[in-house]
């Protein structure tokens, strides 16, 4: 039993189906499709598969995007196999990994899941360069969810709590070993994974809000928030950075937030305005002094920074920051600070919300024109082009903006209202 999750990007999609079919035979495997509402012609694509009845196969259609770890679990509770693979649209099998996997899994009856080595996840411990060529397997606390087979018999179910994606994979493998059971990668199984192509295309990639909030749950799901002392270390500079570079920008963790407070004394504040700082050590203390809000440290070592090339990561933490506080000219003054080939497609949809909000329609709409070519389904650019509208009166149009917004995130844009 193969259940492969969609949202969006038919082509991918297409492309996992004929592998399976390529190296399976579609005689011996059944296949359940769980679309969560794509904007693209996904339905009508499914709709074809099952009247042509090449596999056999069942698509699952649901009216908005109910989450990866939703839609997992609607194919799992619908599924008649032993093995149930759980696979995202992006992945390609170039071999017989399938029938590798159920063979390790025949044997070693004490894993829960098991999930093969690919070509970029996630898991370093997936990658092809850290899985040592054998027919074994190699045991692991968590799999990436891109593809994973889980034995039906344990019940598992992914928690639906995480939304639309982020930490499931390591929630229910962590769930497994709770209950006993092993989790492993088979080394001789291999399938490509193009990694992050619909959760870029919605705005949920990797270290974006929803990322961060959802590690904040799962570690006190799992009671794995960092006591105050985890970075301990003889100089406070250091472990200043330390926690900065670790902290949840967004869900600060409670005690190392309280920590770093309490190592910014007033003889810390002086070493942070004489110090020498090379860029990863810099980029830690801006990013802890912009949760800990201390305004008058950040603005220091952002003139210290003026003396580095700005990267990326860094770069959209500061825009993100000024842009909470509606601060603009600063989003503009690092925004300016990147070629225009390294602002990165998150950087560029910074830049078109404040457009929309500064009511700058003829900026904006060539932006939206040109995030549209790369991102069609995105929906925060369908909820900026509904305000847009509203701001001409185009209340109709706006709505149905909004409705297409909340179609595909209708966790982040449920409030939406013209």
């Amino acid at each position: 039993m193969v259940i492969v999750t969609a949202a969006e990007r038919k082509i991918e999609l297409q492309s996992c189906l004929i592998s399976i079919a390529e190296h399976m035979d579609p005689s011996d495997i059944e296949i359940i499709v769980v679309d969560n509402a794509s904007l693209d012609d996904t339905f009508d694509y499914l709709d074809q598969l099952e009247e042509n009845d090449l596999f056999r196969f069942k698509a699952i259609t649901n009216r908005e995007n109910k989450g990866f770890a939703f839609a997992a679990n609607q194919g799992m509770d619908v599924a008649e196999g032993e093995y149930l693979c759980i696979v995202h649209n992006d992945v390609i099998f170039n071999d017989n990994a399938l029938s590798l996997m159920v063979d390790q899994m025949e044997i070693n009856r004490d894993i829960a899941i098991l999930g093969p080595v690919m070509s970029a996840c996630y898991n370093p411990a997936q990658m092809p360069d850290m899985v040592q060529p054998s027919d074994g397997l190699t045991e692991t606390d968590y799999l990436d969810s891109a593809c994973m087979m889980i034995r039906a018999s344990t019940g598992l179910r992914f928690d639906s709590a995480y939304g639309l994606a982020w930490f499931e994979d390591r929630d229910i493998c962590r769930q497994a070993t709770e209950q006993g059971y092993r989790i492993a990668i088979s080394d001789a199984a291999f399938v490509e994974h193009l990694m992050s192509t619909t959760t870029e295309d919605i705005g949920i990639e990797y270290d974006s809000k929803i990322f961060w909030n959802n590690k904040a749950s799962f570690d006190r799901k799992w009671n794995m928030l960092p006591i105050s002392g985890a970075f301990y270390s003889e100089d406070p500079i250091m472990e200043l950075v330390a926690i900065g570079t670790y902290l949840n920008p967004w869900q600060p963790e409670p005690s190392l937030l309280e920590r770093a407070r309490q190592l910014l004394t007033s003889e810390t504040r002086t070493q942070i305005h004489r110090l020498s700082w090379d860029y990863d050590s810099i980029s830690g203390m801006m990013q802890l002094l912009m949760v800990a809000e201390s305004r008058d440290l950040l603005r220091h070592l952002e003139d210290k920074l003026t003396a580095f090339e700005l990267k990326e990561p860094l770069c959209y933490r500061l825009v993100s920051y000024y842009y909470d506080r509606s601060i603009y000219s600063r989003c503009a003054f690092y925004l300016s600070e990147l070629t225009d080939e390294k602002v990165s497609f998150r950087l560029r949809l910074l830049r078109l919300r404040i457009a929309v909000n500064e009511r700058k329609p003829d900026v904006a709409i060539p932006m939206i024109q040109e995030l549209f070519s790369y991102s069609p389904c995105n929906p925060e650019i369908m909820r900026l082009l509904g305000e847009l509208h509203k701001y001409d009166g185009n209340f109709e149009d706006a709505e149905q903006c909004y409705q297409q917004a909340k179609q595909t995130d209708p966790i982040s844009y449920a409030h939406l209202r013209v």
